[in-house]
């Protein structure tokens, strides 16, 4: 979330994301990070069409991104989610 911030376009734009690029800068393989955009997009939290031959076309994220990803730039809170949504699942 907080990778795709930067490369929102105002108004929103196709933004090809570069599967191998991502993947070496973010230090995951290509799957990892294609599965993440998918499940991203599934969830509603960006849009874009999604898997365009070696990329990912993104267009933004939507305003449930933007709440996800402010939440995760406040460490504490995000500590707090990780620990109600783990609690949760472990039932």
């Amino acid at each position: 979330m907080l990778a795709l911030e930067p490369v929102e376009r105002s108004p929103p734009e196709p933004v090809f994301l570069e599967m191998n690029e991502m993947a070496q800068a973010l230090g995951q393989s290509r799957e990892t990070i294609g599965a993440h955009l998918d499940l991203l997009l599934e969830q509603g939290f960006i849009d874009g069409p999604g898997v365009y031959y070696d990329a990912w076309l993104f267009r933004k994220l939507t305003p449930k991104g933007h709440a996800l990803a402010d939440n995760i730039r406040d460490a504490q809170r995000w500590i707090e989610i990780k620990r109600t949504y783990s609690f949760a699942i472990e039932q």
